[in-house]
Order: C-alpha cells, then sequence, then structure tokens
C-alpha cells in the first residue's frame, strides 16, 4: 500500500522519530507504544487515513488532540491489547475526530490471554480504548458512520473469564461503552460490524440477544448489512446444523462457531455459502423415566424453526459425547426421540459424525448400538437421500 509506514515506540526500538520526516503518510501503523512517547507527532501527519494501534500503552490526552488536527483521517483501529492512561473524569474538551469508522480487532483463536484477572490486577476493565467510554463521544466523533469488530468470537470467549457484573453487562451490550442510551446520540452512526467476513450468524455470535432488545431496534442500525434482524431472517440462511455439548451453556442454542473448512471434502451442499448454527442436544427433548415411557421433544417452536427445509447437513462434532448412554434402553429412546426431530428435514443431504482424535478403545457396546439404531432410522427417512459420513481419524 502506497504511503504506509510502520514504526515502534519505546516498549521495543524507538521509531517514533520517523514521523518526523514522513509527513505524507497516508496508512500509519504504531506497535509497542508507551505513555511517554511523543504521540504528539501525529498531528502533523496531515494527508493521514487510517491509523493502526497495536500492543501500545497510550497517553490519553496527547493522541486525541492530535487527531483532532488531522482533516482527513477517516478510520482509526486499535487491537485489544492498546491501552489507554485515561483516568475516570478525564476528558475531551472543545475537539472534534473527523473519523467515519472505529474499529477494534480481537485476538485470534489460537492467541493466548495477556489479560489478569485477580485480586492484584483487572487489567481487561482497564483498557479504555473504547471511544464509546469518553465522556460525550457523540460530540467528537460526531462524522462516525461505522463501526468493526474482527474476532469478536474470541472476545466472548474471553468474557467468560470476566468477573459476574462484566458477565452480565456483556450479555446487554456489545463492547465498552456501547448502551443503546450512548449510541443513538450518534447521528451518523448507521452499521456496526462483527466479524462480517466470515460469515458468521448472529446466534452463533452471541449477540442475537442484544440486538433484539427494543432499545437496540429503535436505532435503525445495520448490523453486519441487516436491519431489524428477525429470528426467521437468521434461519433462513442457516443450511447446516451442529448438533454438540458447549460446557456451561443451558440454552438451544450454543454461542459457537463450527469451521467449516475441515467438512469441505465431504460437505454436499446445494449453496454456494455456508452458515451453520451450534445446537445442544440436551435441550431438544425430555427424559421419561419407566421402561415403557417414551422421550418426548420439547415443546419449544424454535426447535421446529430451526429444523426445517433450509437444513441440508446435521453435523456431530463431538460424536462420542452424543452417543455417551447408559443402557440399551436409553440408546433406543434417544434415536427414537431424534428420528421424530429430524422427520421435517425434506432436503437433507449429508450426516456427518465426527471422530476424529476420539478414542475408539473404551466405546461401549450400547453407544454402537445406538448409533446402528440411528443410522437405520435415518435411512429410512425421505427415501433413504441422505447420505452418512465419518470424520477424522480416532486414535
Amino acid at each position: 500500500m502506497n504511503g504506509q509506514l510502520s514504526i515502534n515506540g519505546s516498549i521495543k526500538d524507538n521509531s517514533f522519530n520517523k514521523l518526523k520526516s514522513n509527513k505524507t503518510v497516508k496508512h500509519l501503523e504504531i506497535s509497542y507504544g508507551n505513555v511517554d512517547d511523543d504521540w504528539h507527532l501525529i498531528g502533523e501527519l496531515n494527508q493521514l487515513v487510517s491509523l493502526s494501534i497495536k500492543d501500545s500503552f497510550v497517553d490519553f490526552q496527547s493522541f486525541y488532540s492530535a487527531l483532532a488536527k488531522l482533516k482527513n483521517l477517516e478510520q482509526i483501529t486499535y487491537n485489544y491489547y492498546c491501552f489507554f492512561n485515561k483516568q475516570k473524569n478525564d476528558q475531551l474538551k472543545n475537539i472534534i475526530i473527523n473519523i467515519k469508522t472505529f474499529q477494534i480487532d480481537f485476538p485470534k483463536d489460537d492467541e493466548p490471554d495477556f489479560d489478569f484477572n485477580n485480586y492484584l490486577k483487572e487489567t481487561y476493565k482497564k483498557k479504555f480504548h473504547s471511544i464509546f467510554e469518553i465522556k460525550n463521544c457523540e460530540k467528537i466523533f460526531l462524522n462516525l458512520e461505522e463501526v468493526i469488530f474482527t474476532n469478536y468470537q474470541k472476545f466472548k470467549t474471553l468474557v467468560k473469564e470476566f468477573d459476574s457484573t462484566e458477565k452480565k453487562l456483556f450479555e446487554k451490550i456489545i463492547y465498552w461503552g456501547m448502551e443503546s442510551s450512548v449510541l443513538k446520540k450518534f447521528k451518523k452512526l448507521n452499521e456496526i460490524s462483527i466479524d462480517k467476513e466470515k460469515n458468521i450468524n448472529l446466534l452463533s455470535l452471541g449477540v442475537f440477544d442484544i440486538i433484539q432488545n427494543k432499545n437496540f431496534n429503535n436505532l435503525g442500525i445495520e448490523l453486519n448489512g441487516i436491519k431489524n434482524i428477525t429470528l426467521d431472517k437468521i434461519l433462513k440462511d442457516i443450511n447446516i446444523l451442529d448438533i454438540s455439548y458447549v460446557e456451561d451453556n443451558n440454552k438451544l442454542i450454543n454461542k459457537k462457531n463450527l469451521n467449516l473448512d475441515k467438512y469441505s471434502k465431504i460437505l454436499n451442499t446445494s449453496s454456494t455459502i455456508n452458515s451453520s448454527l451450534s445446537i445442544n442436544p440436551n435441550k431438544l427433548y425430555e427424559i421419561q423415566y419407566g421402561y415403557n415411557k417414551k422421550w418426548k421433544v420439547k415443546k419449544n417452536k424454535d426447535i421446529i424453526n430451526i429444523f426445517n427445509d433450509n437444513i441440508e447437513t446435521i453435523i456431530f462434532s463431538d460424536v462420542i459425547s452424543f452417543i455417551d448412554l447408559s443402557s440399551d434402553d436409553s440408546a433406543r429412546k434417544k434415536a427414537e426421540v431424534f428420528s421424530k426431530i429430524f422427520k421435517n428435514l425434506k432436503d437433507l443431504k449429508n450426516i456427518i459424525f465426527d471422530f476424529n482424535g476420539s478414542d475408539l478403545n473404551n466405546i461401549e457396546s450400547n453407544y454402537n448400538y445406538f448409533l446402528t439404531i440411528f443410522i437405520h432410522n435415518i435411512i429410512k427417512m425421505n427415501n433413504s437421500k441422505q447420505y452418512c459420513k465419518y470424520y477424522g481419524k480416532p486414535r
């Protein structure tokens, strides 16, 4: 990219002085900055269009005062491990920052968590890098049009380690400071993008309940290009169901996004873009105790809406947990109740059992019994159009 410059701050090998001789730079990336660095020098880059800050401890006042001088600046991006030395009552007075886009990049799935959460340090709540935490932010960033989050699912994973107060907070808001009462003050804000490039549905992202809140819905903000989002709109685009257990989830829908790439060689779908939803199997049926009592499908309209004609593939990504049953009687009843759940899937083309990495040496006989009955029932359904497939190498 023409006009691009990357520099380090004093946490590593300070190269802030490069800004003095590169005043025509348009795209600037700063890593490992510290509060003592010369953040004010950014204010001399009159042609700067985009600015990215990574792994830095930023001086709140001098940094934003510098940005206010940049009339061509359109976007600022922070990675998750950017900290600002903002105090509780700090304000930015009489400045306007012209950006149209604000972006937060969360760590990738395979990257470690560098935060602390103990009685000495709670770094996860002291970053202060969200512009929505700044008092009167709507008057400072009055031209803001779009907010972008990348790798947001990683953030939802990190939230599980937060204190109970913050866990509850992020069931109501997308990110720090983004209460509906704050967002409604931004006159030009019209879109929030969350992992948009990954084509993850909003149920799997764990934000559907947030945006269904009446106060958020009334904002008229598009989320991933969709306005007035309903459950029906989301389910209409889902053609793959992942049936698996997720620890500590007691709801029907898991906040999980299945990696479909690893199944690409055995998937058979009519859609060029596949979208999956992860379902907790324990929330699909009710166990009836007694030898002659059949298990029942739960009376939940969401089950009917989820298992619809759009579904072409069922994946059991944790098949060993799914077939873990205590008796042949339980195996028979579970196979029967899932036949009822699957009976309306008229376009089902694939059922994939993922055994990758599973230890098959300790498989009980009733596991095999259940799988045999289950597959037999599937083959009988809908003129045997379904194809059962096995994925991965057991150990």
